[in-house]
């Protein structure tokens, strides 16, 4: 891995400080990365989701039932009304706020 990104590096270098010991530098950089020949590759990419995912994204008080916490109330909806279609859910921020929607929450 180290040797092959050793010679894209260097030409990178080379093109961006042709007036630089390029040798060097590399060295340098890869040293300072800590990358050597034993240097696993990255993973590749894999995606996390797909076009049967559908993501709900919703206050996390938006439901609400008299003697229930929201969050239990939105749980509660969530699987019993959602539990075959929604396959992940993002709560927005519901603390209080002084601006910008909620993205602005006081302490």
């Amino acid at each position: 891995m180290a040797a092959d990104l050793s010679t894209r590096l260097r030409e990178h270098l080379r093109f961006i400080y042709p007036e630089q010991d390029v040798e060097q530098l590399t060295l340098t950089l890869l040293n300072t990365m800590g990358l050597t020949a034993e240097t696993e590759g990255p993973l590749p990419h894999q995606n996390h989701w797909d076009q049967s995912d559908i993501l709900l994204i919703t206050y996390g008080d938006t439901l609400q039932q008299e003697g229930e916490k929201p969050l239990r109330t939105l749980h509660r909806f969530l699987t019993g009304r959602l539990a075959n279609t929604v396959t992940d859910v993002h709560i927005l921020p519901f603390f209080p706020y002084t601006s910008d929607d909620g993205f602005s929450i006081t302490d």
